[in-house]
């Protein structure tokens, strides 16, 4: 049986024609997988919540340039996804939360494959 293999790269038409297949199959595209950082921002030494809390997120190897940012809601809480296991810097601002100092104010977080990070912090000086 003879056929002709209708690839584009040299390496897809060897497996096509060793396959005796007439097309290349079509390669399977899949996303990295994601992870997330997420946590609470509290007054310190209570559990008040603080919402406007601006946090951000940074590539450990290029901590100048934030990737993603978030804000704390009514409850105190957000969630960052982040683009690809790895680590990252964590960063607690003012925003419109009124707050002026943070502890802690920046975290290193290992992100792993669909998991998710705990990075909680507190205002210290209102």
């Amino acid at each position: 049986m003879s056929h002709s293999c209708k690839c584009n790269k040299k390496q897809e038409q060897k497996f096509c024609c060793q396959s005796s297949l007439p097309t290349c199959p079509t390669p399977v595209v899949t996303s990295p997988p994601l992870g997330t950082i997420s946590g609470t921002v509290v007054v310190a030494g209570s559990d008040t919540p603080i919402a406007g809390v601006s946090v951000s997120i940074a590539r450990a190897s290029v901590p100048a340039i934030p990737i993603a940012t978030a804000v704390t809601n009514a409850s105190g809480q957000y969630a960052i996804t982040v683009p690809a296991p790895g680590l990252y810097i964590v960063t607690f601002s003012t925003g419109t939360s009124g707050c002026g100092a943070f502890a802690p104010n920046s975290v290193f977080a290992p992100v792993f494959a669909n998991q998710t990070t705990i990075v909680d912090s507190a205002c210290v000086a209102m």
